[in-house]
């Protein structure tokens, strides 16, 4: 399958990427190089989503370091809070 990837973090980029079917916006962060996912923030579509959440088709990805403190609803309906160094809430 193929997504749309946005890096938000240092100088940014974008891309296409072919994923394997199935694969999870944590796998998918992890083959990205993201070393800590606690102090990154990952959208699917523009919206927060877990690292549990599977990817499809088409999806845009955007990863983006913390770099201050925000409340926001996940894609669930579930809150999460973050601050520069930890995520709470979009763990599982």
């Amino acid at each position: 399958m193929k997504i749309n990837y946005v890096n938000s973090s240092g100088s940014g980029f974008a891309e296409e990427r072919e994923l394997p079917e199935g694969m999870t916006i944590g796998e998918f962060a992890a083959r990205a190089g993201v070393d800590n996912p606690d102090a990154y923030l990952i959208r699917r579509n523009g919206r927060i989503v877990r690292r549990s959440a599977e990817l499809q088709e088409g999806d845009d990805v955007e990863i983006s370091q913390v770099s201050e403190d925000w409340d926001a609803e996940l894609e669930d309906g579930d809150r999460v809070t973050a601050t520069r160094t930890n995520i709470k809430g979009a763990t599982n």
